[in-house]
């Protein structure tokens, strides 16, 4: 094989493992900051209403 065909081969195969990289961190499911929910919901609960 020619040289260009190895080193378009290994771009595109590349491409593909970087695409698919970033297709799983998108779908991943995100982490919330439950620290911050919980003093937002310590501060409702103790003011009267």
């Amino acid at each position: 094989m020619d040289v260009w065909v190895i080193i378009l081969f290994v771009v595109v195969v590349l491409h593909f493992i970087a695409g698919f990289g970033y297709l799983m961190y998108k779908l991943s499911p995100k982490k919330k900051d439950d620290s911050a929910n919980n003093d937002k919901l310590d501060q409702s609960q103790s003011d009267p209403k």
